[in-house]
C-alpha cells in the first residue's frame, strides 16, 4: 500500500505484480527493482547460495547504505506479516477498503493469510 501510495504522490504510476508474479514481472522503471525482489524472495524462502547470489546482484547496483536500508525493510515487513498472521489480526475497514482493489489486482486474497487479513 505504502508503494503504491508514494508513487502515486509523485505523480508516478508503478506496476505491483511483480511482487507477487516475481522477478520477471517486476517494474524497472524503478532503480534496482530486480534485485530488491530477488533479494527480498531469497531472504524470505531463498537457500543460502540463492541468498548470497542476491545479496552480491543487490550490492553491485545499490550502495551500501541502500543495501542496509532495503535489509532493514525486508526484515521489518516480514516480522510484521508474521505477527499479522500468527495473531490472526484483521485488516482495519481504512486498510480493507484502501487495497481492496490491488489486493484483487494481484491475488492476495487467495492467500492462505488472507482469512485471517479480511477478518472473514
Amino acid at each position: 500500500m505504502l508503494l503504491r501510495a508514494s508513487s502515486q504522490s509523485l505523480g508516478e504510476e508503478v506496476e505491483l505484480d511483480g511482487v507477487v508474479q516475481g522477478v520477471d514481472a517486476v517494474d524497472t522503471r524503478m532503480p534496482a527493482s530486480k534485485e530488491l525482489v530477488a533479494f527480498a524472495d531469497a531472504v524470505v524462502a531463498g537457500s543460502e547460495e540463492e541468498l548470497t547470489a542476491a545479496r552480491t546482484a543487490l550490492l553491485s547496483v545499490a550502495s551500501p547504505e541502500e543495501f542496509v536500508d532495503a535489509a532493514g525493510v525486508v526484515g521489518n515487513f516480514e516480522r510484521m506479516v508474521r505477527i499479522a498472521d500468527g495473531t490472526g489480526i484483521p485488516l482495519d475497514d481504512y486498510a480493507r477498503d484502501a487495497t481492496e482493489e490491488m489486493r484483487e489486482d494481484l491475488g492476495l486474497n487467495s492467500f492462505a493469510s488472507a482469512v485471517h487479513t479480511l477478518g472473514s
